[in-house]
């Protein structure tokens, strides 16, 4: 049997990208599916969360395959782009709810360039 991958058409596949590329800071079109995250994508001097960015994206992961049942992944495996929209994906097939609130809070984060410096400042800081 076959194991299902990225569909590109899938709206959640689309927000896991936009997201990735947000949280990059970089081109969605430099994301491709065999690209290792953390590896041969790297957050940019730009990205929001700077340093953190690989954390905040490990906590996204966790907070996934968690609310699948799944194990944890260790932190040294080096998920690829399209492992990470095939949990989005996955998520949304078994537990649609789950996925539009990850979703939501993405799309809240990433509106926040949208925002006031200060705004940004303050939700960096304490999250809300």
């Amino acid at each position: 049997m076959q194991e299902k991958r990225t569909d590109p058409s899938c709206p959640s596949a689309r927000v896991a990208l936009r997201w990735l590329a947000w949280l990059f800071d970089l081109p969605m079109e430099s994301l491709g599916y065999s690209k290792r995250l953390g590896v041969e994508i790297k957050p940019s001097t730009g990205s929001f969360y700077g340093k953190e960015t690989f954390d905040v994206l490990i906590d996204d992961v966790d907070d996934i395959t968690k609310a699948l049942n799944k194990p944890h992944l260790p932190r040294e495996s080096h998920l690829t782009v399209r492992d990470f929209c095939d949990l989005v994906e996955r998520l949304n097939n078994e537990k649609p709810e789950s996925c539009e609130r990850l979703l939501r809070s993405w799309q809240r984060v990433m509106n926040l360039n949208k925002q006031p410096k200060w705004r940004r400042f303050v939700f960096k800081i304490f999250g809300f």
